[in-house]
């Protein structure tokens, strides 16, 4: 997953998230404002770009045993 928080976040655990799939080789992912999904009720459906605090990439959900590199990181 990728975790955006955005300025204003009332709690840790209050941020959006988008899957993607990882592949042994390394590729491009592109992941639309439009895919983040927010983590509790209360936060604001749409991300505004302008209020994102930090980006994180996050193994969640089961047990994970990963090498993860991230070359770069472009907002448009």
């Amino acid at each position: 997953f990728i975790h955006l928080r955005v300025r204003g976040a009332a709690r840790p655990w209050h941020y959006y998230q988008a899957a993607f799939e990882a592949g042994p080789d390394w590729q491009q992912i592109t992941l639309p404002f439009a895919s983040f999904r927010p983590s509790r009720d209360g936060l604001a459906q749409n991300i505004d770009p302008a209020t994102i605090a930090s980006i994180a990439l996050v193994a969640y959900g089961r047990d994970h045993e990963a090498r993860v590199s991230l070359e770069r990181i472009e907002l448009d």
